[in-house]
């Protein structure tokens, strides 16, 4: 059984080259900043430019509906006729389309990319920028029916704060459906996941060669003081 545990994992990192887990669970203490960037090969992976790019290139939508097209519509089926939704991380607006024109939802979306915004405010909607877990000072407190947090809750940084951020807009039968990926921020081709493998291989050998560097420091440092 051992041996095909351990056949799973290493099919798993072929297929989705990541940062061994069981290393990054020992750098975050150290330093989550670190952690991340060996993760998403970035700092910070939740930041306006990043997502900005993400949807001036034209293709997410596409990239929306096919990942996301079968989990939205078991959302909506969730979702009563003429609610009002807030929709977290609403990105191109693509979800906020589907509720207005199968359920007449009045919706309105939030998110963090400047793009984003005009994007949804060209299909018709309201929507405000802002940067989790904060919430716009426009949305008043016990007015929404329903809140969706679709595929946008492990990009934050205190997801406990937001839902309870959320918690205060919705109306006392309100409530917040919420969904995240098996695995977060995965590489979206195969060019992408080839060059983050060799950046994270070359991680793992910069801070093996550090390490043992940083030892031959110490031992000269100790044997000089002796």
């Amino acid at each position: 059984m051992e041996v095909f545990l351990r056949m799973g994992k290493l099919t798993n990192f072929i297929r989705d080259p990541h940062f061994p887990h069981f290393l990054l669970s020992r750098i975050r203490k150290i330093s989550s900043a670190m952690a991340r960037l060996l993760k998403y090969g970035r700092f910070n992976p939740n930041t306006r430019d990043y997502w900005d790019k993400k949807y001036n290139d034209g293709k997410y939508e596409k990239v929306e509906d096919e990942k996301c097209g079968r989990l939205r519509r078991e959302i909506i089926d969730l979702v009563n006729h003429r609610s009002k939704v807030l929709d977290v991380g609403c990105g191109t607006g693509r979800f906020m389309e589907m509720l207005r024109d199968q359920r007449l939802c009045n919706c309105i979306g939030i998110d963090i990319s400047k793009v984003s915004i005009t994007m949804v405010k060209d299909k018709g909607f309201q929507a405000f920028r802002c940067k989790l877990p904060d919430l716009p000072l426009n949305l008043v407190d016990k007015s929404f029916d329903v809140c969706t947090v679709i595929e946008t809750l492990e990009h934050i940084s205190d997801p406990y704060k937001t839902l309870n951020h959320l918690a205060k807009v919705l109306k006392e039968s309100g409530c917040v459906i919420v969904t995240v990926p098996d695995n977060c921020m995965r590489q979206e081709n195969t060019v992408n996941m080839c060059l983050h493998l060799i950046f994270r291989i070359f991680m793992i050998y910069l801070v093996v060669i550090l390490r043992s560097r940083l030892l031959f420091l110490l031992n000269r440092l100790v044997i000089s003081t002796l």
